[in-house]
């Protein structure tokens, strides 16, 4: 029996899939509200007393390290997921509480190592290196950063309160909070605030909308207010540095502007993507970075741009609940000045293929039907297999390490855009490469699942 027989009889899937969406690396979740979160919380840690040593860390936290956690071939509260290497990978499980598990030998044991209740929002995992990895989270109008420099086997918490940057007598709201951390020491958070409590509250000159950035010096110990963007939109954004002076911050969904940073966040410079306002015939069209901005150096870097036509359903969220998106350009920009600027250099295979880089030159093209490489940054490209997908089940998220190692998750909706961690969400399964996608081997994920208070293991999305 192959592979591809192998994921069918252990998925138990009916339909073939007839076209692989793309979906967004390290991004904000939605929001979800969650039934009784003390009472589930307090049976989590009550429950993890009774097998491991469990020690209690702040702002609702625990970290442990018991017995493994049992394993499936799919799961439905997949939030996200992060490799270091081949054996060494962490996932993001949403069940009651927001959970960190970890393996040590590529998937085949899993362990609890975080367990966070009472947030807000979906928090953004991001893990720098084999040691070093942040959960950066919202409680209300502050952002709670637990960081980790063994692994995963201890954590911190710090809390990344607002200040009053409007002048009003009532602090703005704020929310969306996520992050990156470019190194163990240096990090920013982002939120995105309503000053006015409401847009049409809002004096003429006063911004409804903004978005303030905080920045770390120390591992997430002490956070200093750098500066505010006022051009995005309030929707889900990516964020990266590439050294502690240079960044870029983007809206997933638009075609409006690339913000860059070359003084830590300090300040923001604002770059229109080199097309202008999409038409379409019926209209309902629109651009989206499908694959978030690259920065690989302080001046080299890449986006894809995708024209999409489709329901006015599908935004913000981009969940559709049909065939209702259709790419009518898939366009690769290049800047060369540290995200100031952005150029066109070619359109990239049509489709909604999963596009990841992992150099300046090297891109990997997985499809539904087959997988290609290219030294050239897409200018040609050379097959190299195809991935195992099996019936009813479709691409949605990439990771690669290296041009070699890498990772990648199925859905069993065809339509999903984004990894949403939601108890009752679409269930996801594992592959993973080493030979740069020729071949794939599929990863169990950590089967954890909410205690009600009751006793049970339902629980309700937040």
């Amino acid at each position: 029996m192959d592979l591809r027989s192998e994921l069918h009889e252990a998925l138990d899937v009916e339909d073939f899939p007839s076209r692989a969406l793309l979906t967004q690396a390290d991004e904000p979740r939605p929001h979800r509200n969650f039934a009784a979160a003390p009472a589930i919380a307090a049976a989590l840690i009550a429950g993890a007393l009774v097998v491991t040593l469990v020690a209690v860390n702040l702002n609702g936290a625990t970290t442990s390290l018991g017995p493994p956690l049992p394993t499936a071939s799919s799961i439905d509260n997949l939030v996200s997921y992060n490799f270091a290497s081949p054996e060494v990978g962490w996932v993001h499980v949403y069940a009651g509480s927001d959970v960190v598990a970890k393996t040590s030998d590529g998937g085949r044991t899993w362990h609890r190592q975080l367990s966070v209740a009472g947030l807000d929002r979906t928090p953004t995992m991001q893990w720098i290196d084999a040691n070093n990895g942040v959960l950066i989270g919202q409680k209300g109008d502050d952002g709670v950063v637990w960081k980790t420099r063994d692994g995963g086997a201890h954590w911190q918490s710090h809390v990344v309160t607002w200040s009053n940057l409007t002048g009003t007598l009532h602090p703005p709201h704020w929310t969306g909070a996520t992050g990156y951390f470019v190194d163990a020491n240096h990090g920013w958070v982002t939120f995105y605030g309503e000053p006015c409590r409401a847009p049409m509250l809002c004096p003429p000159t006063t911004n409804a909308y903004l978005r303030v950035v905080y920045g770390t010096a120390d591992g997430g110990v002490s956070w200093t207010e750098l500066g505010q963007l006022t051009g995005l939109l309030p929707a889900q954004i990516t964020i990266q540095f590439v050294s502690p002076s240079v960044g870029i911050l983007a809206g997933k969904v638009g075609w409006s502007q690339v913000f860059a940073t070359h003084d830590g966040g300090r300040h923001w410079e604002p770059s229109q993507v080199p097309f202008g306002a999409p038409t379409c015939s019926g209209g309902n069209c629109f651009y989206a970075f499908t694959a978030a901005p690259v920065l690989f150096t302080a001046t080299e870097g890449v986006l894809v741009a995708t024209l999409l036509q489709g329901s006015p359903q599908c935004l913000p969220s981009m969940r559709c609940p049909g065939p209702t998106l259709v790419p009518r350009i898939r366009a690769l920009l290049a800047t060369q000045d540290g995200g100031r600027t952005w150029a066109y250099m070619r359109n990239l295979p049509s489709g909604l293929d999963l596009f990841v880089f992992t150099d300046s030159h090297h891109v990997v093209d997985i499809g539904p039907e087959s997988v290609a490489a290219s030294a050239d940054l897409g200018a040609t490209w050379s097959p190299v297999g195809s991935i195992p997908i099996p019936v009813g089940w479709y691409l949605n998220k990439a990771q690669f390490v290296d041009s070699k190692q890498g990772w990648v998750t199925l859905a069993n909706y065809p339509y999903t855009l984004s990894i949403n961690g939601g108890i009752g969400d679409p269930k996801f399964a594992l592959l993973a490469t080493s030979d740069g996608g020729a071949t794939w081997h599929q990863i169990s994920l950590p089967k954890v699942e909410a205690i009600s208070p009751t006793g049970g293991t339902s629980a309700q999305p937040r």
